[in-house]
């Protein structure tokens, strides 16, 4: 299985997660947002040999503030930090329970470790759905807040954070 950025040639059509909105998103936005609106960037997990999309994230560069992490920052009272945002995540239901979501969450640490050299980032936030808060707490991620206002219908994501120390330690 190859991780690699969204290319036009991959199939994204019969992506299912189990969550309409995660495969409608891959299906129709995904490769605009990329491309046209540059919004983040989508890493897929892709077939190499039908080059079908059969796992995903989208990353994009964000800040957040600095006292919300409870994390010992530099000093000097910025009042926000650079953080690479994980704004979705998914692996298709075909494939889900062989360890491809931690593979991808890996390609995620790996890609902010670079950046935290190359341009600043403090650590990774995510946006995890609230059934997938335990997923991201077995990496070490923290909420750093809670959201009010959403729906049972649709509850809105729990923020998360993992600081750039902690990657450099699980990743070596």
């Amino acid at each position: 299985m190859l991780v690699r950025t969204l290319e036009r040639s991959d199939v994204r059509t019969g992506f299912s997660c189990g969550e309409p909105s995660l495969d409608v998103f891959l299906e129709r936005y995904a490769w605009q947002n990329q491309t046209r609106h540059h919004l983040g960037v989508t890493y897929g997990a892709v077939d190499e040999r039908t080059r079908r999309v059969v796992g995903y994230f989208t990353i994009s560069a964000a800040s957040i503030a600095s006292d919300a992490t409870n994390a010992p920052l530099a000093p000097g009272g910025y009042p926000e930090i650079p953080v690479l945002r994980v704004a979705r995540l998914a692996v298709d239901t075909r494939v889900q329970g062989i360890g491809l979501g931690s593979e991808l969450l890996h390609a995620v640490l790996r890609i902010a470790l670079e950046e935290s050299t190359r341009i600043g980032c403090a650590g990774v936030v995510v946006d995890a759905r609230p059934e997938a808060v335990g997923f991201y707490e077995q990496f070490g991620f923290r909420p750093i807040g809670v959201l009010t206002g959403g729906g049972a219908a649709r509850p809105r994501p729990i923020p998360m954070w993992l600081a750039i120390g902690s990657i450099k330690k699980a990743l070596g």
